[in-house]
């Protein structure tokens, strides 16, 4: 099947020369905000040379210039209010693919530093069918149904590795281990929480708000852990079957999202495929819904009511905003380029009359240049300048780590927006708020606002 692979200045040439109508969220937005403009002086000319060369463009053909699946992919990339993605993890590899869905057509792309791949456009039920693998063979069906808190489901995967881990140790003889290790082995670690958080599953707690005793007890009642003597436990018999999927050294699990950009958050599925066995664990706002399934058409059965979900989705109330009326003289171009402003997934940019619509006085006396001040924690009373944007979070990588736990790991994004600063949550666990409030949407910061991150609280206030 072709493949294309367009460059952002030929992505911008082609906008301007079809007129898409590129929307938030969608796949073109994303694309195009993480890079800028084109800095060459021609970009248009260089461009039409490359499709030609990648003949995708005809100029010859006046009638039809340019490849028509080429603009059948970029019409869904442009607009597409659903996305859907694929992660399968197995023996400790992980490969993502991500579709672009309106309506009965999905659209496979990737993006790298320097292409974004677009697929030919796939209907709706020729994506269903190849979504899950076929060798995701069952043999074992112990029709095993459960619901339970997340963090109980959490709690018996780390008891598994510890039975694991304790079957090893014996040399083979004994999968009992000790009470005390499993809850303190569950809560010096947070990465099965994190892998949550980042896929932005709704109602994830901390590892520290875990009521650890209470999921304990739960899991003992239903029979998946069994208590023995000496504050020792092992696997139960009602939690055998999902215990032999997660401890099978070929386990391979694959994770299936779907975000619709007016719902703010994915639902996501995780299918289990190990000892035979194939699970389905339906993620809820702080549960999950454990399935065991007999086969492949029941997990292709919730794949076509999650894709049908897809096929609804349409923008919320996004109205293109008329032109706007001349701006004041001071927020007249100038001739220095301002850098593009990025957009995360489910956080469009404020449209241009909300930004032109505030007190015009203000605007022109707002300093173009603001601080962070710490407020309370380990970096309390510590300041950090801003720039054109400042992301925040708990990892290393952010451009202001905070070591908050209850921080998730990319949190936030402060982001320059002329002469005004918005703040957007990154589909943080725990939410992001402004003085007090919880934002929903990217919100207009003035001087003297008051931001929480998890426990820890900022001011923003301008520079001089």
């Amino acid at each position: 099947m072709t493949a294309y692979l367009i460059t952002r200045p030929e992505t911008w040439t082609l906008c301007a020369l079809l007129h898409l109508p590129v929307q938030p969220g969608s796949v073109l937005n994303d694309w195009l905000s993480s890079g800028g403009f084109p800095e060459s002086p021609d970009p248009a000319t260089e461009s039409l040379e490359a499709l030609a060369r990648k003949q995708v463009y005809f100029p010859a053909n006046t009638g039809q210039p340019f490849d028509p699946m080429l603009l059948s992919s970029l019409g869904m990339a442009s607009v597409n209010a659903a996305e859907i993605t694929l992660i399968i993890r197995r023996a400790g590899q992980a490969s993502m693919t991500r579709f672009a869905q309106v309506g009965e057509g999905l659209v496979q792309f990737g993006m790298d530093e320097k292409n974004l791949t677009l697929q030919p456009v796939t209907r709706r039920e020729e994506v269903t069918n190849i979504i899950i693998p076929a060798w995701f063979t069952v043999s074992q069906n112990e029709r095993l149904r459960a619901e339970i808190p997340l963090g109980a489901f959490l709690l018996f995967k780390q008891a598994c590795v510890r039975a694991d881990l304790a079957l090893a140790e014996s040399d083979f003889t004994s999968e009992t281990f000790k009470k005390s290790s499993l809850l303190k082995q569950f809560t010096s670690t947070s990465a099965w929480v994190d892998i949550f958080n980042a896929e932005g599953v709704k109602g994830v707690l901390s590892v520290d708000q875990m009521p650890l005793e209470d999921y304990l007890n739960q899991l003992i009642n239903m029979g998946y852990i069994q208590e023995m003597e000496s504050d020792s436990l092992e696997i139960g018999y009602a939690g055998k079957p999902l215990a032999a999927a997660l401890s099978d050294a070929d386990l391979c699990s694959l994770t299936v999202s779907l975000r619709i950009w007016e719902d703010g958050f994915p639902e996501t599925g995780v299918f289990l495929h190990g000892g035979g066995r194939l699970f389905l664990i339906d993620l809820k706002p702080g549960k999950v819904f454990i399935q065991q399934l007999a086969d492949l058409q029941a997990g292709r059965s919730w794949i076509e009511k999650l894709l049908a979900k897809g096929a609804a989705a349409h923008y919320a109330n996004y109205i293109i905003p008329s032109a706007p009326a001349p701006a004041p003289e001071s927020l007249a171009p100038s001739s220095r380029q301002e850098p593009a402003p990025t957009f995360t997934e489910g956080n469009p940019p404020a449209p241009v009359a909300t930004l032109l619509a505030a007190d015009a006085t203000l605007i022109e006396s707002k300093p173009v240049s603001v601080e962070i001040v710490v407020l309370n924690g380990e970096l309390e009373n510590r300041r950090f300048p801003v720039g054109d944007q400042l992301r925040l979070g708990r990892e290393a990588d952010n451009d202001l780590p905070l070591p908050d736990q209850k921080a998730s790991r990319h949190h936030a994004m402060l982001q320059r927006q002329g002469v005004v600063y918005q703040i957007s949550d990154l589909n943080s666990g725990n939410g992001t708020y402004v003085n007090g409030k919880r934002i929903t949407e990217p919100t207009l910061l003035k001087n003297g606002d008051i931001l929480q991150i998890g426990d820890t609280k900022l001011s923003i206030n301008d520079r001089p």
